[in-house]
């Protein structure tokens, strides 16, 4: 446990500097990513060694000069921005948004009555004035990586929620997902539910960029 920030840092760089996204097209080596991503070939060649001894990217057959080659994974590609299970805002959330008030949790419990870890972590973004939202307020960009962000937990078990939830007892009524994002699972509630009415509650700027399939009947 001690070392899993490693794996935070590691996948949000490959991600931010949209690795995954260049090797789609096919194998390529670290001069060649640093080229795409304007970076340099050493450093994104430690950076691709670490990332394949935990099974995100691989190497595959050689450059003709001998020079080690990458490909994308299971693991990483799911990190393009166009895949359809695609991770990366996740990551980036967890990594940009989350992680930094967690590296405060000992200054918490060392000052149990002091600043709580995020107030730490973002003391632009205090928690009684807004905290993150206000944050997300000020940055759209981050507004809309966490709207992904949630939108890509569909990928991490939606179908099985509606497959497996007691949503049949709620034929007839109405159902509402408070903090809903742009209501993805609701959709897919109401898919295979259509007696069910569904409202789903959020912050007018998270609802605003909503990117949906045609509604289900009783979509509110």
């Amino acid at each position: 446990m001690a070392m899993g920030y490693h794996k935070t840092v590691l996948v949000h760089v490959a991600q931010k500097f949209n690795i995954p996204d260049e090797l789609a097209n096919g194998p390529m080596t670290s001069a060649e990513i640093a080229a795409a991503v304007k970076s340099e070939a050493s450093i994104v060649e430690r950076l691709m060694f670490a990332c394949a001894a935990n099974g995100v990217f691989k190497l595959t057959k050689p450059a003709a000069d001998g020079s080690p080659r990458f490909v994308n994974t299971a693991l990483s590609a799911v990190l393009r921005k166009d895949h359809p299970n695609s991770q990366w805002a996740m990551v980036a959330h967890n990594a940009e948004d989350v992680l930094g008030a967690w590296a405060k949790l000992p200054e918490v419990f060392a000052n149990p009555s002091g600043p709580i870890a995020w107030d730490l972590a973002n003391p632009a973004y205090p928690f009684k004035k807004g905290g993150i939202w206000k944050l997300f307020e000020d940055k759209p960009e981050r507004e809309a990586q966490f709207a992904a962000a949630m939108t890509s937990l569909d990928s991490l078990g939606a179908n099985a929620m509606v497959a497996d939830g007691p949503w049949a007892k709620f034929a007839g009524k109405t159902v509402h997902d408070v903090g809903g994002g742009q209501g993805h699972f609701m959709h897919r509630i109401l898919a295979a539910h259509p007696s069910i009415k569904g409202v789903v509650v959020d912050r007018p700027p998270v609802l605003r960029g909503r990117s949906l399939p045609p509604s289900p009947p009783h979509f509110i």
